[in-house]
């Protein structure tokens, strides 16, 4: 999978074999990251004035964050999962508190 400003390319041997500009699991079009943690869960982040934050997905389990539930800001740079604790992921955010 590789991020996009319009969605995300899912890549099979150096092709891309499909392009999801939208759905359930997307929290926004542009996607600036993607991690998949050591559960397997994957996690997007979205970077965008039309709507972001944080979707995580596995299999038929979806969640969903924002500033509406937790989140500092809506527009997300980066997700790295800790190496001391499991199943703990950081979320980066460029801004300082939450938007207005």
């Amino acid at each position: 999978m590789a991020s996009t400003f319009d969605g995300i390319a899912i890549i099979e041997k150096d092709t891309v074999t499909e392009f999801i500009k939208e759905g359930p699991y997307l929290p926004g079009p542009t996607i600036k990251s993607l991690y998949k943690d050591s559960q397997g869960f994957v996690w997007y982040g979205a970077f965008s004035n039309l709507g972001g934050g944080v979707a995580v997905k596995r299999d038929d389990y979806i969640q969903k964050f924002s500033i509406e539930n937790g989140l500092i800001h809506d527009n997300i740079t980066s997700i790295v999962e800790t190496e001391k604790e499991y199943n703990t992921c950081w979320i980066r955010s460029p801004y300082q508190g939450r938007r207005q």
